[in-house]
């Protein structure tokens, strides 16, 4: 099994439990997501998700 062919499966499998979820858990999930890769991407530039409007307000 090549390393693509490893990386479908596990896809396949997470879109596999994703479906036995409830609607509401996956709605809940995908916001839990937006907000650690939000978390992230400040983590990296240093600038808080909130700060970046402000500051293209300002200018």
């Amino acid at each position: 099994m090549t390393e693509d062919d490893a990386r479908r499966m596990a896809d396949l499998e997470a879109d596999n439990r994703r479906l036995r979820r409830l609607p509401y858990v996956v709605h809940l999930q995908d916001r839990l997501d937006a907000l650690a890769r939000a978390q992230a991407a400040a983590d990296v530039s240093g600038v808080a998700p909130g700060d970046r409007l402000r500051i293209a307000q300002a200018d």
